[in-house]
């Protein structure tokens, strides 16, 4: 005990008189990438889609459907102070899945079997971020950035399955509150164009489902979730303009 109190004096006394201790340069500065009083204009689009025609792999047999997914995702930011900005993203996601014939065989008592399956989701998405710049070295092309958001959804989903008499719908409204983390690279082709990649880190979704099935019974689902991993499925793609 009496060692420990030693200790702590003596470091306090070499606080009192040594107190250029305490303005260590590290040397680690932020070179000016993006200046204050810029804006930023820009924009992502994206378009998958699939076709199977009696298709087989590994356990899946009969595979016949179709699908596609669209994202477009229009965006502005000004930078209000040097390396730092903020923004708002507007985005629109839609899905749609349609599956005729889709057989699971494990062995020759175990499968499964789905046909006459339908299913469309469009989703509305308004985001504010703030984007923070970290030059790479003395580089005015390369830098990397961090966005910072906050995302409120809304959407409808449409689930149809059977056929005839023994068809059932089942109607969704989405409500989806998001918290993002998200690292990126923007790399200059010019001195007012630049092509983005960025990636999803962290995030906090809260959701809320309301359902209506048959439009007689009617059902919700509340969900939350936080993510802290890379998820390359998440890689976005875009197209800058500074001005």
């Amino acid at each position: 005990m009496q060692r420990s109190l030693i200790f702590i004096v003596l470091l306090l006394f070499i606080n009192t008189i040594s107190p250029q201790a305490q303005e260590y340069e590290r040397g680690i500065s932020n070179p000016v990438f993006m200046p204050k009083g810029q804006w930023m204009l820009g924009g992502a689009l994206s378009y998958k889609s699939n076709k199977q025609d009696n298709y087989k792999f590994l356990l899946i047999e009969n595979w016949e459907g179709q699908s596609y997914n669209i994202g477009l995702t229009p965006y502005a930011m000004y930078t209000f102070k040097d390396n730092t900005g903020v923004g708002a993203k507007f985005s629109y996601k839609r899905n749609y899945l349609d599956i005729g014939s889709f057989n699971i065989n494990i062995d020759d008592e175990t499968s499964l079997t789905l046909e006459d399956y339908e299913s469309i989701n469009q989703m509305f998405y308004a985001t504010v971020f703030l984007r923070n710049y970290l030059a790479i070295g003395d580089s005015k092309r390369f830098g990397l950035f961090v966005d910072n958001e906050i995302s409120y959804g809304y959407g409808q989903s449409k689930i149809i399955s059977g056929t005839g008499s023994d068809l059932d719908g089942t109607y969704e409204t989405i409500n989806e509150l998001g918290i993002g983390v998200i690292p990126g690279l923007c790399a200059f082709i010019n001195n007012t164009v630049s092509l983005e990649v960025a990636v999803d880190v962290l995030g906090i979704n809260f959701r809320k489902v309301d359902q209506e099935f048959n439009r007689v019974e009617t059902g919700s689902l509340t969900s939350s979730g936080a993510d802290f991993k890379i998820n390359l499925l998440t890689l976005k793609f875009g197209v800058s303009i500074y001005i």
